[in-house]
């Protein structure tokens, strides 16, 4: 099951060196790993290039190299976006998306004023510049109850909480675990809950998704569309038990 953790935090507080580290650690315990970075617009390209001048005009554009595709979508949620992409991976580190409130953050800050601006109830570790001075860090570890790690010189210990703690919620918010998705996360993250109490995520014997996003389904929905299908399938030669993924163009 894909887990996923967000690195918040002010420019230049170590973000991307703190992905980057951890990134490294879980691919060397086997892990697929998928990074998303949120960059304002006017970072990507500038006006003369050709990629610009394609998003003027389409909604969506590729860029295809030997080694990787980049896909620009207009005005696309982040929730989209890790549809698509989520299954093909075992953890999502995402730069940034400070107010996405569904999935853990590690805070990347330089001062404790920051972690206190920057601070959630999503928390599960603080790293960036404010890990190098032994003062502050002593200090954050007693005020916040959460380890303060260098990514450069931790990174092993970094990822172990990563491992340990990642969750991601649908973010639908469809209330069928008592909550909605920001609560629930919180409460996940105190230890109060954990992913397994998400209705939609798990007790589900059928996952239903339009155009990549997820739609919610209630048990009683969920055995009727599974009944009907399996008796259906059941009948057809070649049939047997599994995962089972159809396909309907409405």
């Amino acid at each position: 099951m894909l887990k996923a953790v967000g690195f918040i935090g002010y420019k230049g507080r170590g973000k991307t060196t703190a992905i980057m580290s951890v990134a490294k650690v879980l691919k060397a315990r086997g892990y697929k790993v998928a990074i998303i970075k949120h960059i304002p617009g006017h970072d990507i390209d500038k006006s003369s290039t050709d990629t610009y001048k394609f998003k003027q005009v389409a909604s969506l554009v590729a860029a295809i190299t030997h080694d990787y595709t980049a896909v620009y979508y207009k005005d696309t949620k982040l929730s989209k976006v890790i549809s698509m992409i989520g299954h093909e991976v075992d953890f999502l580190l995402i730069e940034g998306f400070k107010h996405a409130m569904f999935y853990p953050h590690i805070i990347c800050a330089r001062t404790l004023k920051e972690v206190d601006e920057l601070r959630s109830g999503l928390e599960i570790a603080i790293s960036g510049p404010i890990s190098e001075n032994d003062n502050m860090k002593r200090e954050a570890e007693r005020r916040y109850n959460l380890k303060v790690i260098n990514a450069l010189k931790n990174a092993e210990e970094l990822a172990d909480i990563i491992e340990k703690k990642a969750f991601i919620l649908p973010n639908l918010n469809c209330g069928l675990c008592g909550y909605d998705c920001s609560t629930m996360a919180k409460l996940i993250v105190s230890g109060a809950k954990s992913i397994k109490d998400c209705k939609a995520t798990y007790s589900n014997s059928v996952t239903v998704f339009i155009d990549n996003n997820p739609l919610p389904l209630n048990e009683f929905v969920q055995k009727i569309i599974r009944n009907a299908i399996m008796g259906i399938l059941s009948t057809l030669k070649g049939f047997k038990e599994g995962e089972i993924r159809i396909i309907i163009k409405a």
